[in-house]
């Protein structure tokens, strides 16, 4: 299940990023959190969103402040300079909202799953993250991972 789920999650990154960010984005499989960037000096934004129901657990995502502007700019219909705080939070959250709903409906569209309310993280939570799925675009690099909670409160983690 763990492994479906980060499948479809990474499936997902790449549908959203493309038909709603206008940014075609692909996977890199042969690079670490570390030469990523994202855990380096660049300004990172993060949010989570939870989810229940079938399963349990949250989907997190990870993105250079200069990445979410351009990703905010071709979502709004702005240049990034007319950008504002407000729109790049916004656009985080949006942009994660829809990434786990589609996520989830593709792993089974029969099982009614509840999504919970995009919440900003702690970007250094990367560093905690066992297998982050690391994309390439254009505008720079972003990391997703996901991870299911167990009945007994311990999480399972894995790779796409």
């Amino acid at each position: 299940m763990m492994q479906n789920l980060m499948e479809q999650t990474a499936t997902s990154t790449s549908e959203v990023m493309e038909t709603m960010f206008f940014l075609p984005v692909e996977k890199n499989t042969g690079i670490s959190i570390e030469e990523s960037g994202l855990c380096g000096p660049d300004e990172v934004r993060a949010a989570g969103i939870s989810f229940s129901g079938a399963v349990s657990g949250r989907i997190r995502i990870f993105v250079p402040e200069t990445l979410l502007r351009m990703m905010a700019g071709n979502f709004m219909g702005l240049n990034t300079e007319e950008v504002s705080t407000d729109d790049t939070a916004g656009t985080l959250t949006e942009a994660l909202n829809m990434i786990a709903g589609n996520a989830l409906r593709k792993i089974d569209d029969r099982v009614s799953s509840h999504l919970g309310l995009p919440e900003p993280i702690d970007p250094h939570d990367l560093r905690k993250t066992a297998a982050p799925v690391i994309f390439e675009t254009i505008g720079g690099r972003l990391a997703i991972d996901a991870e299911l909670r167990q009945p007994s409160g311990t999480d399972q983690k894995g790779e796409a």
